[in-house]
C-alpha cells in the first residue's frame, strides 16, 4: 500500500473531513460535556478542530503540485482565480452591505491589505492566506523543479524558512506567525504529491505503527502547547511543530483507513457511503469555509436565540452547510451547462 498515492485517491474525502473539522471549531458550542464518550469528542473537535486547517493546507499543497505538473501556467491561474476569488467577493460584499462595514472594509478584504497592514484576523484570514499561497505557489514550483531533487530542496526550503522565521522574531507582526507558521506543512504536501508521481513507496505495518506514533505524538504536543501554554521554539508554535507531527501522520493515516475500510469487510459498502459524504463536502469545502462564520453568527443571533444549544447547534451548522453549497452551484453553474451541452 502506497501512503502517498492514497491520498491523491481520498484526496477529496479528507478535505471534506477538515472541512467538518473547523465547521464544528466555529460553529458547535459545548453540550455533551457530562456524557463521556460523546463528550470527549466533543471537547476534541471544540478545542483541536482548528487543525482541519492545517489539513487543508497540507492536501493544498498536494492538489497544487498536481496542477502545475499536469497543466500549463495560464490554466493554473484561470482555475485558481476562478475557484478563489469568486467566494472571496461574495462574502466580503455581503459582509459589507449587510454588516455595513462600507466599501473601505470590501477592499482591504478582497485585496488581503487589511490582512496584511492590519491584522490577519482582519475578516476571515484563511480567504488571503490561501489565495496568496496559490498565487506565488508557481514561482516555489519552477525553483524546485530547477534543484531537481525534491527531497533535499524541501528541506532547504524549510531551513530558510526557520532562518527567516527566527531573525524576523522581533520585527514582523506577531499575528501573522498563525500564517507563516503554516507554510511547512504546505511545502510537505507539495513533497508528498512529488513522491507520489515519481516513485512508489511501500508502506508496511512498521511503517503504519510508525506514523501512527508520530500523530499520537502530535496530539499530545497540541495538548502541551493548547494546554499548558508550552511553546515550541518559533513565535506561534502550535501551528508549527505541534500541528505538523498531527496533520501530516493523520492524513496518511486517513489515507491508509478509507482504503482499508472501503476494500475489506462486511462493511465496505457502508464505508463507501461514508466517503461519498465526506467527498461532498470536500467539494465545496473553501465555499463553505467563506460563509460559516458569518452565517452561523448571525442565525444564532436572529433566528435561533431563544433554542436549545443543540438545536441551534445543529440548525446553524446545517444553515453553513446550506449556504455553501447553494454558493458552490452558483458559481460553478456554468460547468454543468457546459456539460448539458
Amino acid at each position: 500500500m502506497d501512503g502517498f498515492k492514497l491520498i491523491s485517491k481520498h484526496r477529496k474525502s479528507i478535505m471534506g473531513l477538515a472541512a467538518i473539522f473547523i465547521l464544528i471549531f466555529h460553529g458547535w458550542n459545548i453540550r455533551f460535556s457530562n456524557v463521556f464518550i460523546l463528550g470527549n469528542i466533543e471537547g476534541f473537535l471544540k478545542t483541536y478542530g482548528y487543525l482541519g486547517v492545517d489539513i487543508f493546507l497540507l492536501l493544498s499543497g498536494y492538489g497544487l503540485y498536481y496542477s502545475m505538473e499536469n497543466g500549463k501556467l495560464s490554466t493554473y491561474y484561470a482555475h485558481r482565480i476562478t475557484k478563489l476569488f469568486p467566494p472571496a467577493i461574495v462574502i466580503y460584499a455581503v459582509m459589507a452591505i449587510v454588516g455595513k462595514r462600507g466599501l473601505e472594509f470590501f477592499v482591504k478584504a478582497v485585496t488581503g491589505i487589511g490582512f496584511y497592514t492590519e491584522s490577519i484576523y482582519y475578516c476571515l484570514w484563511f480567504i488571503p492566506a490561501i489565495i496568496t499561497i496559490a498565487l506565488l505557489y508557481p514561482f516555489y514550483h519552477y525553483i524546485m523543479k530547477a534543484f531537481k531533487d525534491d527531497v533535499l530542496f524541501t528541506m532547504f526550503a524549510l531551513t530558510v524558512w526557520f532562518i527567516l522565521t527566527m531573525a524576523l522574531k522581533d520585527v514582523m507582526r506577531g499575528d501573522l506567525y498563525g500564517f507563516t507558521d503554516r507554510l511547512p506543512i504546505f511545502m510537505i504536501g507539495v513533497l508528498f504529491a512529488s513522491i507520489s508521481r515519481q516513485k512508489k513507496v511501500h508502506f508496511n505495518i512498521k511503517t503504519w505503527i510508525f506514523i501512527l506514533l508520530l500523530c499520537v505524538t502530535g496530539i499530545y504536543c497540541n495538548h502541551l502547547y493548547t494546554d499548558e501554554g508550552i511553546e515550541f521554539i518559533v513565535p506561534m508554535s502550535g501551528c508549527f511543530i505541534p500541528a505538523v507531527l498531527f496533520s501530516v501522520p493523520f492524513v496518511l493515516l486517513l489515507a491508509g483507513l478509507c482504503e482499508l475500510l472501503q476494500t475489506k469487510g462486511p462493511l465496505k459498502s457502508v464505508f463507501k457511503g461514508i466517503d461519498k459524504i465526506l467527498a461532498f463536502f470536500g467539494g465545496f469545502s473553501f465555499e463553505l469555509y467563506c460563509v460559516q462564520e458569518f452565517v452561523i453568527g448571525n442565525v444564532r443571533y436572529y433566528l435561533l436565540s431563544g433554542m436549545g444549544v443543540l438545536t441551534a447547534n445543529i440548525l446553524s451548522l446545517l444553515a453553513a452547510v446550506i449556504c455553501g453549497y447553494i454558493l458552490f452551484l452558483i458559481l460553478n453553474c456554468y460547468k454543468y451547462v457546459g456539460k448539458r451541452h
